[in-house]
C-alpha cells in the first residue's frame, strides 16, 4: 500500500526552528488532521509536502501522483471565469477545449454552481462562492493526495456543513487520500481518519488520535459530542489551552 511518510523533518526560517523532528506515515484513502493554533506550523509543513519548500533536515517520501492543493484563501485568476478556473489543472494535461469546458461545467455544477454562476469572474462571486470554484479546482483532476489547508475556515457553518459533505462524498467516489491542516477540531473530527495534535515553538507533534467511527455514521450529535469528549484530552488542552495563556 502506498504512504506518505515524513521522517525527521526539520524547518528554519534563518535562525528561528519552525519544524522540529515531524514523523508521521500517512497510508493511501486516509484522512489525516493536523491540529493545532496559530503558529505551530501546520501550513509551513503543507507547504514542504506540496514541493513549495526545502526542508533543513529530514525528508519525506509522496509516492501519490497527482497532487492538488486547496489554500485557506480561493486564489482564483481573476481574469478567467469560474469554469475556466475550474479547468486549469485540466488545461496543464492539454485536454482538449470542448472537453475541458464541458467538464468544466458539469463539475462546478455537482459543487453547487450554476451555469449563471459558472460564466461570471470571482469579483462577481461571494466568498462561499469562491470556495467552491477552488474546491472544484481542487478535486477535477481527481488527485490521488489532497492537501487542505483551512480552505473552510472564513465560511459560515451552514455553507462548512455543505462544502464538508461535498468533499466527503468525493474523497469516497475518488478514493483519495487527505492531509488537512486546521486549527478547528471538529472539523478535524468529522472528516478525518487519524488527528495529530502539535504545539509550537517550534511546532512538533505531540500526540495521536485515530477515529474509527465509520464516516456515514457521524451525524452532528456523534461530531459534539466527539468534540466535547476530544476537548476534555490532556494533551489537547496542552496545545491549545496553554498556548491561549502565555
Amino acid at each position: 500500500m502506498k504512504k506518505l511518510r515524513v521522517n525527521q523533518l526539520c524547518f528554519n526560517y534563518g535562525p528561528q526552528q519552525i519544524l522540529h523532528n515531524i514523523n508521521f506515515e500517512l497510508p493511501a484513502q486516509h484522512t489525516l488532521a493536523l491540529i493545532g493554533p496559530s503558529g505551530c506550523g501546520k501550513s509551513t509543513l503543507l507547504h514542504l509536502l506540496a514541493g513549495l519548500l526545502t526542508p533543513t533536515s529530514g525528508d519525506y517520501e509522496q509516492p501519490f501522483a497527482p497532487l492538488s492543493v486547496m489554500f485557506q484563501a480561493p486564489r482564483l485568476m481573476p481574469w478567467k471565469t469560474a469554469a475556466a478556473n475550474i479547468g486549469l489543472g485540466l488545461k496543464a494535461w492539454n485536454i482538449h477545449k470542448a472537453q475541458r469546458v464541458q467538464r468544466s461545467m458539469d463539475f462546478g455544477e455537482l459543487m453547487g454552481l450554476s451555469q449563471q454562476d459558472l460564466h461570471k469572474y470571482p469579483k462577481e462571486l461571494s466568498g462561499g462562492m469562491q470556495s467552491r470554484v477552488a474546491l472544484a479546482r481542487a478535486l477535477i483532476i481527481q488527485p490521488e493526495l489532497l492537501l487542505l489547508d483551512e480552505p473552510f475556515s472564513a465560511l459560515d457553518i451552514g455553507l462548512k456543513q455543505e462544502l464538508y459533505q461535498l468533499l466527503r462524498a468525493q474523497i469516497e467516489l475518488q478514493k483519495m487520500t487527505v492531509l488537512m491542516i486546521t486549527h478547528d477540531l471538529m472539523e478535524a473530527v468529522r472528516l478525518a481518519d487519524q488527528i495529530y495534535v502539535m504545539t509550537p515553538h517550534p511546532g512538533q507533534i505531540i500526540h495521536e488520535i485515530s477515529i474509527r467511527h465509520p464516516h456515514q455514521l457521524r451525524d452532528e450529535q456523534w461530531v459534539y459530542q466527539t468534540t466535547a469528549d476530544l476537548l476534555q484530552d490532556e494533551m489537547i488542552q496542552q496545545s491549545f489551552f496553554n498556548q491561549a495563556n502565555k
